[in-house]
């Protein structure tokens, strides 16, 4: 993990980078809305966690941008990378910034021509990912190129990524009306942080943190009446129906255990599902859906 000196601190607590343009959207499913802003509000410990996929993406960006250069790039362009991560600030917005991993210019150009990010993508998530030389990147992706773009005034993003051991190339336009979308939602979270009104409820583990840290103590029970009933009686059936919904779950899985016999893993238009074994564990039943089924 690496831990921030105060002054970087400040730095990264004070606007809202591209890489968490998705957090802003509700698209990260590993940070909301409310993660964000118990962290730009200075309520969490100023550390951000490396997982093996950001160690792994890392490692790789300098390979895959002298890939990119060697297989994408015109003779008289030229391309820049951000080695040093340079953040450029929306010349409109100081709270809203960008960090991109490189661009390209015509030999003797100021401007980018177009943008390049890199990424990397393991055969879990391949399937999220659409045919090279399209535009068919995962929706968090989707909303971080097209900040970059807004904040550069830039047209086109390459995406380069590496799924699945396959190197591809995904050309990404700039839609103008997604970034006023961007826009709209960075300059209505950011309110939420300069006044640090915590944003409304959503379906986080982190809101129920952030009412933690709202109230430390709690007083005496209350009746539920009006809203709250409603809440609460909302609450009662949805685990109810979470329980059954479990039970279901469980049916399902084994039933579809029973009908694999000896395969290892039964794929389709569905996803997959795996049975899964490691060493001094029980065995358990990964599923990856491909889209949403109809129930």
């Amino acid at each position: 993990m690496k831990t921030f000196t105060p002054e970087e601190l400040e730095e990264r607590r004070g606007r809202i980078g591209s890489s968490e343009a998705a957090s802003v959207m509700g698209l990260n499913k590993y940070c909301g809305p409310i993660a964000l802003w118990l962290d730009k509000t200075g309520q969490v410990p100023n550390v951000v966690e490396e997982t093996p996929q950001t160690v792994r993406g890392k490692l790789f960006e300098p390979w895959l941008l002298e890939r990119y250069e060697q297989s994408c790039m015109a003779e008289g362009e030229s391309l820049w990378c951000n080695s040093d991560d340079t953040i450029t600030i929306h010349r409109d917005f100081p709270y809203i910034a960008a960090t991109p991993d490189g661009g390209v210019r015509d030999h003797g150009a100021t401007n980018f021509k177009r943008l390049v990010e890199i990424k990397t993508a393991g055969h879990r998530v391949a399937w999220k990912w659409g045919a090279s030389r399209s535009d068919m990147i995962p929706p968090d992706y989707m909303a971080q190129v097209q900040w970059q773009m807004e904040v550069m005034d830039c047209d086109l993003c390459d995406v380069y990524a590496l799924v699945d051991e396959e190197e591809k190339l995904y050309v990404v336009e700039r839609s103008r009306e997604f970034g006023q979308i961007l826009l709209n939602q960075a300059a209505e979270f950011w309110a939420f942080v300069q006044n640090k009104e915590m944003p409304p409820a959503d379906f986080s583990d982190e809101f129920v943190m952030a009412m933690s840290l709202r109230y430390p103590e709690r007083k005496k029970p209350i009746e539920a009446e009006g809203e709250l009933l409603e809440h609460c009686e909302s609450l009662a059936a949805s685990k109810v129906a979470l329980d059954n919904a479990k039970e279901r779950y469980a049916l399902h899985r084994n039933k579809t255990l029973e009908a694999m016999g000896d395969a290892k893993t039964a794929y389709g238009d569905f996803g997959r599902v795996t049975l899964a074994s490691v060493k001094g564990r029980k065995p358990y039943v990964v599923f990856k859906a491909k889209k949403e089924v109809a129930v």
